[in-house]
């Protein structure tokens, strides 16, 4: 063995376990101290991070049962309504100004519209309905602003 080698092998470094949570997916507090689950010991910390297990709760939204869940038509809102900020209609989050970008406005309507596009056919009726009326004012809304036609 080297010199180099023997450096290596002889020095030591610690691990600190930063998780907050138990492998039971219980929460830790600062005064207990950790346990590691013998399926853990001895193992790489990329191993120990496969292995670990989501706290408790972790996926509760994939039941459906959560009010946050993003479903197609709201999906659908959220870029309309990024639509309508970048056109002035609604003030930034950010800064509460309405503040006009008409560039990023027309790609949100040509992102909405190679969504339609590649989503034809596979839309229940109500969302067929809904993405045919918010394009529809979008695209009015934006030729209004551009001042191609008035409304």
């Amino acid at each position: 063995m080297s010199e180099t080698e023997k450096d290596m092998t002889s020095s030591s470094f610690k691990v600190a376990d930063k998780r907050k949570f138990t492998s039971e997916g219980d929460p830790l507090r600062d005064d207990e101290p950790k346990k590691v689950p013998d399926r853990e010991r001895g193992a790489t910390p990329e191993q120990q991070s496969t292995q670990a297990t989501p706290p408790k709760g972790a996926d509760d939204h994939l039941d459906g049962e959560d009010e946050s869940s993003v479903d197609f038509a709201g999906f659908l809102l959220s870029l309309a309504t990024s639509s309508l900020a970048h056109m002035g209609e609604l003030p930034d989050p950010s800064t509460g100004q309405k503040e006009q970008n008409l560039p990023a406005a027309k790609q949100m309507i040509d992102i909405l519209t190679i969504l339609r596009e590649k989503t034809k056919g596979n839309l229940s009726a109500d969302e067929d309905r809904l993405f045919e009326n918010l394009l529809y004012e979008l695209r009015m809304k934006f030729l209004s602003k551009s001042k191609v036609i008035s409304l």
